[in-house]
């Protein structure tokens, strides 16, 4: 009795079309696939009463039926292959078979040259042949050649390659010529990438000696969700130098009293804006360590609110400025605001002389002033002869250097950066102010890229108000301060 898969045939009749011939033959009426397996056929039989059951195994495998189709070359496509002179080269031939019993496939290279006049054809050296076997499904087989050329020269652009396929059906074959490749892409494939790897080291080399301005930029300008819950304490931190009693009574003889700007900071943001600030005078405790607790203040602050001025420059102050660059680069929510402020402008007093024009230094006696017949009121002389005959130099004197007041205005009297516009960067106007000492490397390259905003005295009774705008000092200022509980996104 035959059995398949440990089951009696006879159970699976019913399904397929299978019947025993001659009690000891099998006969399966379609192949398929699945029929692929392991049979078992077993005789039994009894001696002296004892049954006894023999079994053989067969293990049986499905084939497909022998193909009726030649040979088909799957590469190469075209009649066309591009080569480099003087270079070695692979002629690659791949070919599908269809199934046969007695598979014995055949896939050669030939060169004929055109040099030759009878027009022979050599066959030439391959590899052996690579036979690749798919699935019994697909019923075929891929066969890869390869012919070597150890170096290609004129002749071999002269000559035809034909790669020919042969089974027991029929035969196929593919014929190409080689042709040069152009030098401009072999320039090419060697130029670009030295180009872009030079590019890369170049982006690279100016990323690390321009992180510091990169990373200031990307903070500032990174625009983020202005959020009341972000643990700060303080809307800004204010950090400036107090001026001297001169700058501050610098208007007060127009009858007009003029405060500096780190009087009218407090009491705008503060009193008429509702913002908190940190103001060292004010909210530092005694005590303490000034470097931590500043920088405990700078981190608890939204903004750093720096009011700079040559003498800011020449301060200690630095520290408080330096803190917040550090402290920018680390906390997304901090910005700075840059105040740059001029000294107040006076106008010149014809009644006496202007203390920094060159007409009232010491006398040199090489110099013409001192061969004036009418010298200067400081100015001395034992000699009666050389002295003036009417005391009052400002309405006699012929001199015009004594007589009337400095026609160029001094560097207290007219700021350098008056036309300088509203936001630009802060390095403009240092470049015209030198500071006392130099500047720290980190705060130097800072204020190359950080954006600045320029305080003149005309601003202050332009202050933003319910009938009044403001100028554009408070406008730009009122912008770059935290957005208030319950406005919109702050950049």
């Amino acid at each position: 009795m035959p059995h398949r898969d440990a089951r009696p045939v006879c159970e699976i009749q019913e399904k397929r079309t299978i019947s025993v011939v001659d009690r000891y033959t099998l006969l399966l009426g379609t192949v398929y696939v699945s029929d692929a397996t392991l049979y078992f056929c077993d005789y039994t039989y009894e001696d002296n009463g004892i049954p006894w059951t023999v079994r053989r195994s067969v293990n049986v495998s499905v084939i497909p039926a022998d193909t009726t189709d030649p040979p088909q070359i799957t590469y190469p496509h075209g009649n066309k292959e591009g080569v480099e002179l003087g270079e070695p080269h692979n002629l690659s031939c791949q070919v599908q078979f269809g199934f046969q019993r007695t598979f014995d496939p055949v896939v050669q290279w030939w060169i004929s040259s055109h040099s030759n006049h009878e027009g022979m054809m050599k066959l030439m050296e391959m590899e052996a042949q690579q036979v690749r076997e798919r699935s019994i499904e697909e019923f075929e087989f891929t066969v890869t050649r390869t012919a070597q050329i150890p170096e290609v020269t004129q002749l071999h652009l002269d000559s035809t390659f034909t790669c020919l396929a042969q089974n027991s059906v029929g035969n196929s074959s593919v014929t190409i010529r080689l042709i040069r490749k152009s030098a401009v892409s072999r320039v090419l494939v060697i130029v670009c990438p030295v180009v872009s790897l030079l590019f890369v080291a170049g982006l690279g080399i100016t990323v690390h000696v321009y992180w510091l301005e990169i990373s200031i930029l990307y903070r500032i300008y990174l625009p983020y969700k202005q959020t009341t819950t972000d643990d700060k304490e303080y809307d800004a931190f204010v950090s400036y130098v107090p001026s001297s009693s001169s700058e501050e009574a610098g208007g007060r003889g127009r009858g007009v009293r003029e405060e500096p700007l780190e009087v009218l900071l407090p009491r705008v943001l503060e009193g008429q804006w509702g913002y908190r600030l940190f103001l060292l005078e004010r909210d530092l405790l005694p005590g303490g360590a000034y470097a931590e607790d500043v920088v405990c203040a700078i981190r608890s602050s939204r903004r750093l609110v720096c009011v700079l001025s040559p003498d800011y420059l020449a301060s200690t102050c630095l520290f408080e400025l330096e803190t917040g660059i550090r402290a920018l680069q680390q906390d997304p929510h901090l910005r700075l605001i840059l105040i740059w402020t001029s000294p107040n402008p006076t106008s010149p007093n014809p009644s006496s002389p202007n203390p920094s024009s060159p007409s009232t230094t010491s006398p040199n006696p090489s110099s013409p002033s001192t061969t004036s017949p009418n010298p200067s009121p400081s100015t001395t002389s034992p000699n009666p002869s050389t002295t003036s005959p009417n005391p009052n130099p400002s309405t006699t004197s012929p001199n015009p250097s004594t007589t009337s007041p400095n026609p160029s205005p001094s560097p207290s009297t007219t700021s350098p950066t008056s036309s300088r516009p509203l936001s630009l960067p802060l390095s403009h106007t240092l470049g015209l102010v030198a500071p006392a000492s130099p500047l720290p490397p980190l705060v130097r390259r800072a204020i190359r890229v950080l954006p600045a905003l320029h305080w003149t005295p005309q601003d202050q009774g332009r202050m933003i108000t319910s009938s009044n705008s403001g100028s554009r000092f408070w406008r730009s200022l009122h912008k770059a301060m935290p957005a208030q509980s319950g406005t919109g996104t702050d950049t």
